[in-house]
């Protein structure tokens, strides 16, 4: 069989719902990974790809579910698990220490409850943060430094959503502006 170039195939389908979906995921598990991490797949669909097949969409709904439950852990976390909130790049943190410290964030729902815990959170580990122990070996840890940036990242990173974020019931109107 002859290879032809990408750039030289048109490909008629006859479902949308149907073959688009096939097609897209088909490019995914065969393209390098650098590729796909660049956002520039090597093909056009004329009628487009469902926004959920983008990070960004994925974001948008992920975001949208959270505003309509109140605001509460699971959405958050999830936002996070699926690498849908951008990390800074200088830093080691990884997002399950991030998943970790929400889970043990007394939060409920409601923007206040976050910036509350959060708040709570980060000043018990500032009075901790200079306290020396010792491991099961004798060697010497800081036993808050580490997870106090863990959470004032969590703190910072929630901050900035919490700007943008408008109020769970708002109109049509404050959504757009916040997304």
């Amino acid at each position: 069989a002859e290879r032809w170039p990408l750039e030289q195939v048109e490909l008629i389908h006859t479902q949308r719902q149907t073959y688009v979906p096939l097609i897209y995921e088909q490019l995914q598990a065969s393209l390098p990974e650098e590729l796909l991490e660049s956002g520039e797949l090597p093909v056009t669909f004329a009628e487009g790809i469902p926004s959920s097949f983008t990070r960004p969409g994925r974001a948008l709904e992920a975001w949208l579910g959270w505003i309509g439950s109140g605001l509460n852990r699971a959405g958050i976390a999830g936002m996070i698990g699926q690498g849908l909130l951008t990390l800074p790049q200088d830093s080691e943190i990884r997002a399950s220490s991030l998943l970790s410290l929400i889970s043990e964030l007394p939060v409920g729902k409601g923007r206040e409850c976050w910036r509350r815990a959060l708040k709570e959170k980060v000043e018990a580990l500032e009075r901790k943060a200079g306290f020396k122990g010792r491991d099961e070996d004798g060697e010497t840890i800081d036993s808050g430094a580490g997870k106090l940036a863990v959470a004032v990242l969590l703190r910072d990173i929630m901050e900035r959503l919490l700007r943008i974020t408008p109020d769970p019931g708002c109109d049509d109107a404050a959504l757009v502006e916040g997304a």
